[in-house]
């Protein structure tokens, strides 16, 4: 094949809108031009792996995506204009073409000369940045396509920010990539609108309406391009990409959730006002209408509701989150101490709720981590000083809130300091004289920010406004519990599948399950209150009562009305979703009034206010009219014709005109000399008059002619085209007036918003007592007793209610085993055993089941005694703390010291492993130190988890309040047994031993006695040389295991065989020597006893042991 037309094969065209059988592309060549055809069906060799580059070709009336360039180095060009002959393309694939080598020579002449016009500092902005090209471009001569495709290949490797040009940017780059001053862009009208709309909103992404599209430019389309996968090209001066208007929602739902702050920018005048004003010549006004983040995001634009129907990519699900709080931090450095106070505001606009809470922390900021790991926001609203504790906690928060990106927005100190006392007293309805001043301060910084997106009227709202932490009838819950326990996300990819909110939540509703995943975060702690749940949860399993059966029906079907009211009160409410709101709480009300109420309190008591908090609800909704909200028409909305002085005028207005209209159709069949002509309307343009083409000589010259067919043509006289404007404009007025109409009535319902509010929480309340009773509903589950006489937890049959249903929904067995802590007793239990013998297991089932029965729920169990306790502490897993200076072991012992610093006598705290991140002897001493501690100081209830003998050897120091106990295993092929016992049957044909533990002893070992074969035989696995296979039975069994079977689990995680063979042997030898040391220890304790035997029998079975 030729050398010449060798790059010529490897231009491909995507020409998937492109006819088959047209013309591919055309060129001029010596000022003739001519058309190129090429053959379909066909394609050429293999292209070289040495260049490869994506541009873009953009003629005049079609745009193609030159998908590949390939160059093979030393290569040269075409230089005829000769067509690619059909066997130069025998393997071109049917769906691409080829692009002649015309068109490849003004690729070669325009990629050349870009660095030879950034050089003569030219009004051309950086086009080759991600490798887009303007094929129409006229260059000069220069490089060659491969150097300048190297040097392009440079230049990706700069970061956009420095390289494709931006809004207001009038520089060029270099071949390096560094930027030049140049002179100022000559900007189109629309790009200086876009410019001073940017200036306003510096660092947001702007979605521009320009007729039926949303469009990007600059920066903001690079960026657009990448979240949305959409194409980006240059167009004039800026970058540019699009979207359809009707995808508004989707698409500004993806870039919010990617963490920008997003502007809508819309159009505040249609082509009709601008045709009847002065400036119809003009470019078209533009404002923004909203700015939305993750905190922000409701209203008409996002709401698929008020489109009417959800997005065929996203779920109801992934549209309306669960909450998505925006949370305002304060620091103050407390002078001479080690605290600092810290003060929180958390608002969510969404739902009106607003969380505050002030308190003085540590520098590890646990309880700062605590109330942020409740509250879980999705943005930050911070001040530009932050000491760097605080800062390196909110780095690394991720993990505990679930949210890959949290967005934060820095804001400048005076923007906390109130600018009057009218600014403080429209917080909370003039309440805030009763707030803590730093609080005060995050009320001002969130009102001030919130401003900016027309939501700081939510802060007026007095009775959505909660203390975190004053409450004492709620158990805490600290950060560590919550990630731990697995409550809202498991910790493995931090989703809510696999957590125990997955497994309980089956609420109705959206309200419902953001109220759902409150109470799972603090669990009551009034015993009365747990009752009353566990009685209206019986009475709903039991199916008795007829109005909460319908009231259940109704919730399946109703919106999130909660988010529906709030969008009501901003005023940002569409018809239709109106309409879904205000039917379904006269549905709800109407349900209320049945006359057979439930026997609970709690149930009888939400049953009995819905229709009082509701009354208004059926007012408003007969004001509007149904099939008009339904279709979005807000010109017929209201039944009320003339709803307001301004909509009346308008109405009067148009009807003037239109009579005037009816009046000058006689004048025009006076002038036809047609007594029966009439206005037509046609494809929208309404008043034309149809005149046949037989006819046209009758027409006056001064008509305008509007359109026309082989048969007839049509007009508008001077008058009917003045009319017919004037119309057009009072139209466009209308409905202006009436969406202005619309918000107040939206006013007039949003007075009401705290009664309406009030009964939507008490359907929340109900959706949730549905949940629960739909847990219990499951089988293995049992309602807790309740007592009063201390911390009691005593669980029969308990089961980890996440696993046992993964493993159900397997066709897997879950394990079961009891628990016994009581305060008054032993309170405090030691779990050893095998790796991955189920010890983390069983403790965290413990205490997801205390938690279950004080949010009033039936726990997995077959039956449960629970006394109340007022706070769940866990200390569990390795991992780091890199951004806050901690390592692993010490981020283990600040949790630890936190624990022992806020628990009391009636915690449950859960230490697992305690010790483990340093060596032996200072691990075993801290856990055995801190285990003495919490059993004799604090006397609260614990479970501990560890591998260390000593602590399991306090048993013997404290009988009273600590017990040892194991999860039970099986030796493949092992003879030996530390306590001599077999288990009941397990011991079975195989000749398996069951490993129950030795039972105590100081260290660990059983008493005194001097033998070493059970130990020996063990160690060595059996004499096979390999570490013996253990199977884990799951089952809590009395006593302490004497060994961890570490290498096992080396062996089920895949190390070689050769590295087991080594670790086990010096293991075996290791094992040897403390046995040997303890012997030894053993022999001359017996010395100092009375009944001594005489020292040379001593010193004889001394030297009768093996040697070391």
């Amino acid at each position: 094949m030729p050398k010449q037309a060798n790059i010529s094969h490897y231009f491909k065209v995507r020409t998937s809108n492109v006819p088959s059988n047209k013309t591919c592309c055309s060129a001029k060549s010596d000022g003739v031009k001519k058309a190129q055809h090429v053959v379909p069906g066909k394609t050429t060799e293999a292209a070289p792996d040495s260049v490869k580059k994506c541009v873009h070709n953009e003629p005049a009336r079609k745009k193609r995506k030159v998908e590949l360039i390939e160059l093979e180095k030393g290569d040269e060009l075409p230089t005829n204009t000769d067509t690619v002959s059909p066997a130069m393309s025998a393997n071109a694939p049917p769906n691409e073409r080829l692009v002649c080598s015309s068109t490849l020579m003004k690729l070669e002449t325009f990629v050349a000369n870009q660095n030879n016009v950034r050089e003569k500092n030219d009004d051309v902005p950086d086009i080759l940045e991600e490798g887009i090209l303007r094929s129409h471009t006229v260059c000069e001569s220069g490089k060659s396509l491969t150097s300048h495709l190297e040097t392009y290949s440079r230049n990706r490797n700069v970061s956009p920010d420095s390289t494709s040009p931006k809004l207001g940017d009038s520089s060029t780059l270099t071949d390096d990539g560094t930027r030049l001053p140049g002179r100022n862009l000559k900007y189109t009208p629309l790009e200086q609108q876009i410019v001073a709309i940017k200036e306003k909103h510096p660092g947001t992404l702007l979605m521009v309406e320009c007729g039926y599209k949303y469009r990007f430019f600059g920066t903001d389309a690079e960026i657009a391009a990448k979240e949305l996968n959409i194409f980006c090209h240059l167009d004039h001066n800026f970058m540019t990409a699009s979207i359809p208007t009707h995808r508004l929602f989707v698409h500004l739902r993806r870039l919010v959730a990617a963490g920008h702050k997003v502007a809508v920018v819309k159009q505040t005048e249609t082509s009709a006002l601008k045709a009847a004003g002065d400036t119809k010549s003009s470019l078209f006004s533009r404002e923004v209408s909203a700015v939305y983040t993750k905190s922000t995001l409701l209203g008409e634009d996002v709401n698929p509701l008020s489109q009417g129907a959800y997005s065929d990519e996203e779920s109801r699900d992934d549209l309306l989150p669960p909450a998505n709080y925006l949370m305002c931090i304060n620091e103050c450095i407390i002078v001479g101490s080690k605290l600092h106070s810290i003060s929180v505001v958390a608002v969510q606009p969404g739902t009106g709720d607003i969380v505050y809470d002030e308190f003085d922390d540590e520098r590890s900021c646990s309880r700062l981590l605590a109330v942020i790991s409740h509250i879980q926001p999705v943005e930050f609203l911070l001040p530009e000083a932050l000491s760097a504790d605080v800062e390196n906690l909110v780095k690394g928060i991720s993990a505990y809130t679930g949210d890959e990106h949290p967005r934060v927005e820095r804001l400048p100190g005076a923007a906390f300091v109130p600018e009057s006392s009218e600014q403080v007293d429209s917080f909370n309805a003039g309440r805030c004289d009763q707030l803590p001043d730093g609080v005060v301060k995050c009320l001002t910084a969130v009102a001030q920010y919130l401003k900016e997106f027309n939501l700081d009227t939510v802060l007026k709202l007095s009775c959505n406004m909660r203390h975190f932490s004053e409450s004492t009838d709620h158990m805490k819950l600290n950060a560590q519990a919550l990630c731990s326990l697995e409550i809202f996300q498991n910790s493995t990819d931090h989703r809510v599948q696999g957590s125990l909110l997955s497994v309980m939540d089956h609420t109705r509703t959206k309200f419902g399950s953001r109220l759902f995943k409150h109470w799972l975060s603090q669990p009551l702690c009034d015993i009365k209150k747990i009752e009353q749940r566990q009685d209206a949860v019986a009475e709903i399993i039991a199916g008795n009562c007829g109005v909460i059966v319908e009231l259940a029906a109704l919730l399946g079907k109703m919106p999130d009305v909660e988010r529906g009211l709030c969008n009501i009160y901003y005023q940002r409410c569409s018809t239709l979703e109106f309409l879904s709101v205000a039917q379904s709480l006269q549905r709800v009300a109407a349900a209320a009034h049945a006359d057979d109420a439930p026997r609970s309190p709690l149930l009888r008591d939400i049953v009995a206010q819905l229709p009082a908090r509701l009354a208004g609800v059926g007012d408003h909704l007969a004001a509007i009219d149904a099939a008009a909200a339904r279709r979005g028409d807000k010109l017929r909305v209201l039944r009320a014709a003339d709803a307001t002085p301004a909509v009346a005028a308008t109405r009067g207005a148009i009807r003037d005109v239109e009579t005037e209209l009816v009046a000058h159709r006689r004048e025009i069949r006076y002038i036809l000399r047609m007594p029966a002509i009439d206005y037509v309307t046609v494809s929208g343009a309404e008043y034309l008059v149809e005149v046949r083409n037989s006819l046209l000589a009758s027409v006056p010259a001064d008509w305008t002619r509007v359109g026309a067919t082989k048969a007839v043509t049509r007009f508008r006289s001077p008058t009917a085209a003045r009319l017919h404007g004037r119309l057009c404009a009072l139209r466009e007025q209308l409905h202006v007036d009436c969406g202005a109409a619309w918000r107040e009535f939206l006013a007039r319902f949003g007075a009401e918003h705290g009664a309406n509010r009030v009964a939507v929480r008490r359907l929340a309340e109900l959706d949730c007592l549905l949940s629960l009773a739909e847990t219990a509903r499951q089988s293995g589950y049992a309602r807790p007793l309740m007592v009063e006489h201390g911390p009691v937890l005593h669980f029969k049959a308990g089961r980890h209610p996440v696993v046992a249903a993964a493993m159900e929904a397997a066709g897997r067995a879950y394990v079961a085993n009891d628990a016994d802590l009581d305060a008054g007793g032993r309170r405090c239990v030691v779990v050893t055993g095998p790796n991955m013998g189920g010890k983390s297991s069983y403790v965290r089932q413990v205490a997801l089941a205390c938690i279950m029965a004080q949010v009033g729920s039936w726990v997995a169990a077959r039956a449960a005694v629970v006394g109340v306790v007022d706070a769940v502490h866990v200390r569990m897993g390795a991992r780091d703390a890199i951004l806050r200076g901690q390592s692993t072991f010490m981020l283990e012992l600040a949790e630890t010291a936190e624990i022992l610093a806020s628990a009391t006598c009636r915690s449950l705290v859960v230490l697992d492993e305690l010790g483990r991140g340093t060596s032996t002897h200072d691990g075993a001493a801290i856990a055995t130190a801190t285990l003495r501690y919490v059993a004799t100081e604090l006397r609260c209830l614990t479970l501990f988890v560890t591998h260390y003998p000593h602590v399991a050897a306090l048993e013997t120091s404290l009988p009273h309040c600590i017990a040892n106990y194991h999860m039970a295993f099986m030796l493949e092929g092992d003879t030996g047994n530390d306590d001599g016992n077999s288990d009941d049957g397990s011991d079975d044909d195989r000749g398996n031993d069951v490993d129950e533990g030795d039972g105590g002893g100081e260290d660990g070992c059983g008493g005194s006695d001097l033998s070493l074969s059970g130990w020996q035989q063990r160690a060595r696995g059996g004499g096979n040389g390999r570490p013996a296979e253990v199977t884990f039975l799951y089952r809590l069994t009395a006593g302490a295991a004497s060994r961890s079977y570490g290498l096992n689990v080396a062996r089920l995680a895949g190390i070689p065989a050769r590295v087991l063979r080594a670790a086990h042997a010096r293991a075996a030898r290791l094992e040897e020597k403390v046995e040997c040391d303890r012997c030894e220890r053993a022999l001359f304790r017996r010395l100092c006893v009375d009944d001594a035997p005489p020292p040379l029998q001593l010193l004889r079975e001394i030297q009768s042991r093996p040697v070391r």
